[in-house]
């Protein structure tokens, strides 16, 4: 539920395409605001599947991501 989000701890990437229709932008930017640390990253002109619409750019996201965090995963 949305009370735990405040529970999270481990680092978090939230993904958005900005023209996700399913997940919309205001979902995800609520996720980033009530985990701690979290962050955002909206990609343009992507909607809800990402993998397919942008996965190379979606991998590097992941990986630059998981990098940074490595010492905290």
């Amino acid at each position: 539920t949305r009370s735990m989000l405040k529970d999270i701890t481990c680092p978090t990437c939230v993904i958005s395409g900005d023209q996700d229709c399913l997940t919309v932008w205001l979902d995800a930017q609520y996720l980033a605001d009530n985990i701690r640390g979290a962050e955002l990253i909206t990609l343009k002109q992507v909607g809800h599947l990402p993998q397919w619409e942008c996965p190379t750019e979606l991998v590097d996201i992941v990986l630059q991501f998981l990098e940074k965090n490595e010492k905290r995963i």
